[in-house]
């Protein structure tokens, strides 16, 4: 299989799952994290255990508004962790398939990984893990290859995804 096609396909197949089975039930946090976004000035919307989440939201939705978007941030920020989640399926995928060198392997870490329930559930809901669940994922991979081709680059590029993540959460 070419190389970039595996993950394509896994971002595809999962984004379209997410989209169609975006929550309309929420949790206390979604909805306080909706809430805050909604109605919070710059400067409040930094969560102490989050601190990343509040202004990327913030962030969506001023890039929507100039787009004339004037509703809630609740399905930018849906659509921004299903992305997120299609984009670690996909990651997590090709990382699976760099490390053993076989597509199934690739495939079925990628399937087992987007269809778990708690990614799932996350990917679909207003909440902090899934961008931090891409984040780590993408630190994985760059450990991988840090391990095969040790870099300055690379550490460095490690250093910046784990930091991210913890932002996140």
């Amino acid at each position: 299989m070419k190389r970039a096609l595996l993950p394509l396909l896994l971002f595809i197949a999962f984004l379209g799952l997410y989209l169609l089975t975006l929550t309309d039930v929420h949790t206390y946090d979604a909805l306080s994290y909706i809430l805050d976004v909604d109605r919070k000035p710059w400067p409040e919307l930094f969560h102490p255990h989050h601190l990343a989440y509040g202004p990327l939201g913030a962030l969506i939705r001023a890039a929507a508004a100039s787009f004339g978007w004037a509703g809630s941030v609740e399905r930018l920020l849906q659509l921004a962790n299903a992305l997120a989640g299609a984009a670690g399926v996909a990651l997590f995928g090709a990382l699976v398939r760099r490390a053993t060198g076989r597509d199934l392997a690739g495939v079925a870490a990628g399937l087992l990984l987007g269809a778990s329930y708690a990614f799932w559930y996350y990917a679909v809901e207003v909440e902090v893990y899934t961008i931090a669940a891409l984040l780590l994922i993408a630190a994985l991979w760059l450990m991988l290859e840090l391990a095969r081709a040790p870099s300055l680059r690379l550490a460095a590029l490690l250093g910046v995804a784990q930091g991210c993540a913890v932002l996140f959460h």
